[in-house]
């Protein structure tokens, strides 16, 4: 089984520590991935089998902040993720 470090040394995945009150609440880890697409899910002028993927790989909220909106918060974090890293990488809605 890999290690967390390993896979974000090599760059396989990225893990975002969460704050509350300036304490450590949680973390989400991140990766990249790709969907397979249906030929019924593509249009005409796509070509790809698969579309890239920001995979929300791990999520954890420290018992003492569960129960106040901080899984949410991490989701809605991963959500604005995707779309800057979409922006600059030219994914289409």
């Amino acid at each position: 089984m890999r290690e967390h470090g390993e896979d974000q040394q090599q760059r396989l995945s990225t893990t975002y520590l969460l704050h509350r009150s300036g304490l450590p609440a949680g973390y989400v880890t991140v990766c990249m991935d790709s969907l397979p697409l249906a030929r019924s899910e593509r249009e005409p002028a796509i070509r790809y089998q698969n579309v890239s993927a920001l995979k929300l790989a791990q999520l954890g909220i420290d018992l003492r902040f569960q129960g106040l909106g901080m899984g949410m918060d991490a989701v809605a974090f991963v959500v604005r993720l995707a779309s800057r890293i979409g922006e600059q990488v030219g994914v289409g809605t």
